[in-house]
């Protein structure tokens, strides 16, 4: 089947967008889900699985063989198909806009890209009530606010039974902020989101108040603007600065989703702000520490010529380099001590 998307105008009234996000273990769950959804169903899946950034695009070629549905090359502004998986690019943004996809160098999101976020949001305001969302295995929780969005614009929320899940994290993450509408092993999922495909999409529940938001924040993902203004209609400035360009943070209403964006378009959840800050943290100390052993090293260089020349180099010179070596050795412990902890937890 190689049927155009149509406009959700036309008498194919049911969810034919199914977008699915997921992570940490979520391939062999996304192997499970498309095994037995046939070639002909009325709709088409886009799929952010988060992966190395700068390794092969393999898995199209890996999966083909475990559906009958055609893994689509992923070009920016191609037409979509009923029947095709479009699996993102890694390091590119996968959204939906009309009947076409976009793919974009995007601002990260979650500290992500492909972001979850991006595509069920995008997803969400391209097609409304006719999407179909879905979370697998991961951790973290990019995708908990996008799948907030399709459920603010109509559409249906689906997760993996965490009880499934290499890794549930995500997945609970999910249900903690909302109602979802279907818990099924990925198995379980096709005959379910055949259903959704084939049967009139119901056009209750969608929540007015989110949707300034959802279009300001899906054009943010396209515009190359200064979002400053557009922030500033959706959201307040908040203390915090964006541990990826040092910008002012702005926070967003996202339902019982905390999250933040930056006028570049940097976004995060409050979990993933603090995993970002944490990183950016780490630098920063790492930068110190190398600024004081360099600084040290240079006062040393001062005592040493000073000493080939029969001279001594003045005391409060000396106490400042020895203070330096003491801070620099405090800090590395403080590194490593810091290193040790997270892994252990």
């Amino acid at each position: 089947m190689d049927k155009n998307l149509p406009s959700p105008s036309v008498d194919q009234e049911g969810r034919d967008v199914v977008v699915i996000g997921g992570s940490s273990g979520s391939i062999e769950a996304f192997r499970s889900l498309i095994a037995t959804i046939p070639g002909d169903i009325p709709a088409a899946l886009f799929v952010v699985i988060h992966t190395s950034a700068t390794g092969p695009y393999l898995l199209p070629s890996l999966l083909q063989k475990d559906t009958e549905l055609e893994f689509a090359t992923v070009e920016d502004k191609a037409p979509v198909s009923y029947g095709k998986i479009y699996l993102a690019r890694p390091n590119l943004n996968l959204l939906l806009e009309d009947n076409h996809i976009r793919v974009v160098f995007g601002p990260k999101e979650n500290r992500m890209r492909p972001a979850i976020d991006a595509l069920f949001r995008s997803a969400a305001w391209a097609r409304r009530n006719r999407v179909t969302g879905i979370l697998l295995s991961g951790g973290l929780d990019d995708g908990v606010a996008g799948l907030w969005d399709i459920r603010c614009c109509g559409g249906a929320t689906m997760v993996q039974d965490p009880n499934s899940a290499a890794f549930p994290e995500l997945i609970h993450n999910a249900l903690n902020a909302m109602p979802i509408d279907y818990v099924a092993p990925p198995e379980k999922m096709s005959e379910i989101i055949q259903k959704l495909a084939r049967t009139r999409a119901d056009e209750t529940g969608q929540i007015p108040d989110e949707q300034d938001r959802i279009e300001l924040e899906n054009q943010i993902e396209i515009d190359s603007d200064d979002h400053s203004a557009k922030l500033e209609q959706i959201g307040r400035i908040s203390a915090y600065t964006c541990p990826g360009c040092g910008g002012p943070l702005w926070q967003l209403p996202n339902g019982s989703v905390d999250r933040y964006r930056c006028r570049v378009g940097h976004a995060y959840s409050v979990n993933s702000l603090f995993q970002a800050c944490w990183e950016a943290s780490e630098r920063n100390l790492y930068t110190a520490l190398q600024l004081l052993e360099e600084n040290a090293r240079v006062g040393n260089q001062i005592i040493r010529k000073a000493e080939k020349i029969h001279q001594l180099a003045s005391k409060e010179l000396v106490d400042q380099v020895r203070r330096l070596e003491r801070e620099a050795d405090i800090l590395r412990n403080l590194l490593y001590d810091r290193t040790q902890g997270k892994e252990s937890s």
